[in-house]
């Protein structure tokens, strides 16, 4: 497993790359949180991808004016959304 981000426009998303099952000369990205940046009102937004595979804001912690905060949230996952 290595751990990555991925840019899409104002957003950074945080992935785990892992090995194929049936094929591990190959690696596909599974979403861990993403961070995007909202330039109209100075912050950073946090959001957690379900089962539904659709992103959402986490609850606990859903934005802040310091990414740094924000990582350090995803890192220690609390509620074990982002790390199982």
């Amino acid at each position: 497993m290595r751990i990555a981000i991925r840019f899409e426009g104002a957003s950074v998303i945080l992935v785990e790359e892992r090995r194929k099952f049936n094929n591990p000369k190959v690696w596909h990205d599974v979403p861990v949180a993403k961070f995007t940046y909202v330039k109209s009102i100075d912050l950073w937004r946090l959001f957690c991808m379900l089962r539904d595979l659709a992103w959402h804001g986490y609850a606990p912690l859903p934005q802040s004016k310091d990414l740094g905060t924000l990582v350090e949230a995803v890192e220690k996952d609390p509620t074990a959304i982002f790390w199982g």
